[in-house]
């Protein structure tokens, strides 16, 4: 049975299922939400399965692990979109929340993917796509934490690219600008301003521009394509 596997479901994993849902026969999605969840299609059907929980909870990691074995089951792609923001000055920043931030969105996804690649059947010419961030290159005020995660996830994802590249396993990592998404709903105002003055198509991305870039990742980019970041930022990191 083909599969897709999905980290994080929020509105970027979600609006890229709906176009990937027919390049595979069932989709794993991983989510601390319910909400989340059950708006991903195919829910209340066989072709998703729903595993709630935390990326990094290791009973949650191996759920996703045994969902995806079996004799006749091989991983055809991985969406990797999972992650927390970790916004405000570092001094502000209590070590619980660094330290939740880093395991979030480097330590856990890395885990998992190694289980994942140890336990489990892949597809030739499966997908690894991960979405990181332009504050991995650009630093922002008052985003030390998250932009240092999102740097030691693209550098991981490019160097297992091509550690992954002979065995025909296909990993790249979209590197997106700052997206109009519920993710950054607290500071949304703000970023429409910076964007505004900072960004050379002066405005945000849109998710559907996100999902376009990693669906075509996925199910159509050429092979050679690979150990690849790719940038979606509206020109704003051309002008660092």
């Amino acid at each position: 049975m083909s599969t897709g596997i999905v980290i994080g479901a929020g509105d970027v994993a979600a609006s890229t299922v709906v176009r990937l849902q027919d390049s595979v026969q069932r989709v794993i999605a991983l989510d601390l939400s319910v909400d989340a969840l059950t708006r991903l299609p195919g829910s209340g059907t066989s072709r998703l399965v729903q595993v709630l929980g935390d990326i990094n909870d290791e009973a949650a990691r191996a759920a996703v692990v045994r969902a995806a074995q079996g004799a006749d089951d091989s991983i055809n792609w991985v969406l990797l979109t999972a992650g927390v923001g970790a916004r405000g000055a570092l001094e502000t920043l209590t070590p619980a929340r660094v330290q939740t931030t880093f395991a979030t969105n480097v330590v856990s996804p890395v885990l998992l993917l190694q289980a994942l690649l140890r336990d489990c059947a892949w597809a030739s010419g499966a997908r690894i796509v991960g979405l990181g961030s332009i504050s991995a290159r650009r630093p922002l005020p008052e985003r030390t934490v998250y932009g240092a995660t999102k740097a030691a996830l693209e550098a991981f994802l490019v160097s297992l690219g091509v550690e992954l590249a002979p065995r025909q396993i296909i990993v790249n990592v979209v590197s997106a600008g700052v997206i109009d998404s519920a993710f950054i709903a607290a500071a949304r105002d703000d970023l429409h301003d910076w964007a505004q003055a900072r960004v050379p198509a002066a405005r945000l991305g849109r998710v559907d521009e996100v999902a376009d870039l990693i669906a075509y990742l996925i199910k159509d980019a050429p092979s050679y394509l690979c150990a690849a970041r790719v940038v979606l930022d509206g020109g704003a990191e051309a002008l660092a």
